[in-house]
């Protein structure tokens, strides 16, 4: 199976440390952090996210993307999870 595209693919102007802790997240981290940053769309849903598995620093990148960044982050989890739902990495 091919490996997923980078972040850099979706416009995803992300620093290097952010982006290896979050291609280092599994399956069920992977989903949560998509479900959390989908959440923030909402209209119920909160401004900021706090995470358990990333560090201050990919939270506070996280939140401080634009409208237009939150999607392409979200498109580029969503390839992801489908990439680990594929491989061995699935629970």
């Amino acid at each position: 199976m091919p490996y997923p595209n980078p972040a850099g693919y979706y416009s995803l102007e992300m620093p290097e440390s952010i982006e290896k802790e979050i291609v280092e997240l599994e399956y069920v981290e992977t989903a949560e952090l998509l479900n959390e940053i989908t959440y923030t769309l909402t209209p119920c849903g909160t401004d900021d996210i706090t995470t358990n598995d990333l560090s201050q620093e990919a939270d506070d990148w996280i939140n401080q993307r634009s409208p237009e960044q939150t999607i392409s982050l979200i498109r580029w989890l969503a390839e992801r999870l489908d990439y680990l739902a594929k491989g061995t990495h699935h629970p």
